[in-house]
């Protein structure tokens, strides 16, 4: 157990540690997970607490090949475009997408990119247990302007920043798109993709999936 003896002012306090761990690396091959608990304890006595279940792995790019935890990986994935004809609807249970991924993995799959939507998450728990690599993208397919105030822009990056909030400490979230073949100007999705990068670059960045495609 590691100890700090802290003092906070009223209202937000942010406080940062870098702790070190003895644990085996996540990857689609090695799906391992730790438990990481933080207690607050004040005058002996526990008045918070919050367990977690992390996946330590570095997806990253180098030069033109994508690498997990500095080993070369390939992508062979599916397109899921939230189509869920039985029900409407995504499925927001552990127990289903557990079954989904499963279904995923015995195809020899390990990756799933989620055409301009964003799976909840069960989706990422189910994905982290079994260890498929994710890309969720931002729920647009349209037109991206210069100008940084524009509407859908300031959309798209609230949106995102949500995402990131949500469910970028899950291993398994490795790639986040800005959106499925977006056309316009090139600096406003650069604009977009540099805002959510600088907010939390946990996962690697695309300006967008498959971008001016048709144009």
């Amino acid at each position: 157990a590691l100890f700090r003896k802290v003092e906070v002012l009223p209202g937000h306090n942010l406080l940062q540690y870098t702790i070190a761990l003895d644990a085996e690396y996540w990857d689609e091959y090695n799906p391992v997970l730790q438990e990481i608990s933080v207690q607050l304890i004040q005058k002996n006595k526990q008045i918070d607490a919050e367990t977690l279940r992390v996946g330590l792995r570095e997806f990253a790019a180098q030069g033109r090949s994508l690498t997990i935890n500095n080993k070369p990986v390939f992508l062979r994935g599916r397109h899921d475009a939230c189509v869920f004809p039985l029900t409407g609807y995504a499925p927001m249970c552990l127990q289903e997408w557990n079954a989904y991924f499963d279904v995923v993995k015995r195809y020899g799959f390990n990756h799933v990119r989620f055409h301009s939507w964003c799976p909840p998450e069960a989706a990422f728990t189910a994905a982290d247990n079994a260890g498929v690599y994710l890309q969720p993208e931002l729920p647009y397919w349209g037109l991206i302007e210069k100008n940084p105030e524009n509407k859908t822009t300031q959309f798209l990056i609230s949106e995102g920043k949500a995402v990131l909030d949500a469910y970028a400490n899950h291993p398994s979230f490795v790639m986040f798109s800005s959106g499925n073949e977006l056309w316009g100007e090139i600096p406003g999705m650069q604009y977009i993709t540099k805002s959510l990068r600088e907010y939390d670059n946990r996962p690697l960045f695309a300006l967008a999936t498959n971008y001016h495609s048709g144009w």
